[in-house]
């Protein structure tokens, strides 16, 4: 088996249990209490991180190299962790917890249009 497709798939259901962590997230900030979200939805969006990152690392090895639209990977998923942990805390606080909402969904789209167009401008390459 080829060492890239062994990490993407992984990599794939990563990404994708991302953005089922990001509806959850969405889901408990529209019902406004902080005191309601249950702590593996505080923990999910670090360890998915970590495995994206893990498993984004494989196949940058079997890749031979560290293109730029790797790195901007890298920063936006950052962005994404940083914006579903702030929209997470201020529950409470419900227009500030949607703004952080609508970062991390337009973070997510722009990470898969960079994923797809293997471009740092993503979908607008």
């Amino acid at each position: 088996m080829n060492t890239y497709l062994a990490f993407k798939h992984p990599h794939l259901l990563m990404a994708a249990l991302m953005a089922v962590t990001w509806v959850a997230a969405a889901v408990m900030v529209s019902r406004g209490s902080s005191r309601a979200i249950p702590t593996w939805l505080k923990v999910a969006p670090h360890a998915l991180a970590l495995l994206l990152i893990i498993t984004g690392g494989g196949m940058v090895h079997a890749y031979g190299g560290l293109p730029g639209w790797v790195i901007a990977k890298f920063v936006l998923l950052v962005v994404l962790v940083l914006s579903i942990s702030r929209a997470l805390k201020a529950a409470d606080k419900r227009p500030q917890a949607m703004r952080w909402l609508v970062l991390g969904l337009l973070t997510y789209v722009y990470i898969v249009g960079v994923a797809m167009a293997r471009d740092v401008l993503g979908w607008l390459a």
